[in-house]
């Protein structure tokens, strides 16, 4: 009997049989499947972060540690008190405390976390008008990060959140990690960085900015075209899609609405090949219109970040 005609029940044992057995690969294939219905099922992520346990790979058990912790969140660790961070006002140590009570709500570095803060600091200190856009969620650690930025640093500005919140679309043939495997074969397919819309409440809930977020719901191919004129402005615009086809889409749609001097970050540039192709690609055309190098900053092995021109071409 193969895994398509399966229970999702009897699937999961199967695959808890594989990694007992010593199969890890094996069982990752089976939990694909599992993630790939993109419905949230106890005990399959717990059992993906063993097998990246078993297989060495520790860092992806913490990220899949943390899947299981949004969706079920009796397995997650308490959040840094709210008053801490509405009430501090040194700036080193609050950013400490947001980094603190984001950390089970994100997969991003520590690195790149701080990277946004400093962006969203310059838009405030530079005078740089717009929104902040974020077009990859997940349980929205960074989103959150953001908002409470935006509260501490008073004004308007909404933090605008896009995200399928049921899990990765399909990728496609030119998403490959650096070392060329697949990204299905990575354990990273469909399904997986899922988190429900009330993750990312949650979490800005922490920074008393829930009012700050603004959430879409859909795949970028469907809630983009629709937003891009709503949302106006744009002066920092985050991209954590992973794949080729989603971060073309992303950069093509808001390019025009990010504002002179607005900043980018996209968060997997280094690590998926299918994104940093999206962005070369783009990004090539648009140096050679403006005379303009756009500068590709590294945040750290696959985050980077980078300014859209002044008029003139000037960074």
């Amino acid at each position: 009997m193969s895994a398509s005609t399966l229970s999702p029940e009897s699937t999961l044992a199967r695959a808890a049989d594989a990694h007992r057995s010593g199969d890890h690969q094996g069982a990752l294939r089976l939990l694909a499947s599992l993630k790939a219905l993109r419905q949230p099922i106890a005990g399959v992520d717990a059992l993906r972060a063993a097998c990246f346990v078993a297989m060495g790979d520790l860092a992806s058990a913490e990220q899949a540690r943390r899947e299981e912790a949004r969706w079920f969140p009796s397995a997650s660790a308490n959040a840094v008190a709210r008053e801490t961070l509405i009430s501090e006002a040194d700036e080193g140590r609050w950013i400490d405390a947001a980094l603190d009570a984001v950390s089970r709500f994100t997969m991003l570095s520590e690195q790149r976390l701080r990277s946004l803060h400093a962006m969203a600091r310059s838009c405030h200190d530079e005078g740089i008008d717009g929104e902040f856009v974020e077009c990859g969620v997940a349980a929205g650690g960074s989103s959150a990060l953001l908002a409470g930025c935006a509260r501490r640093l008073g004004g308007r500005r909404r933090v605008w959140c896009f995200d399928t919140f049921s899990g990765m679309p399909e990728p496609g043939p030119e998403d490959r990690a650096r070392n060329g495997v697949t990204a299905e074969e990575s354990g990273w397919g469909t399904g997986t960085c899922s988190a429900p819309e009330r993750s990312v409440i949650e979490a800005a809930t922490l920074f008393g900015a829930a009012d700050r977020l603004v959430l879409r719901k859909g795949l970028f191919q469907e809630t983009l075209p629709l937003a891009a004129k709503e949302i106006g402005p744009i002066a920092l615009l985050h991209l954590d899609g992973d794949w080729y086809d989603s971060t073309r889409c992303c950069i093509e749609r808001l390019w025009p609405h990010v504002v002179p001097g607005g900043f980018l970050q996209v968060d997997d540039y280094g690590h998926w090949e299918g994104c940093r192709r999206a962005i070369d690609e783009f990004l090539a055309p648009e140096r050679a219109r403006t005379g303009s190098p756009i500068a590709i900053e590294r945040i750290d092995y696959t985050g980077v970040r980078f300014r859209k021109p002044m008029q003139g071409g000037e960074v």
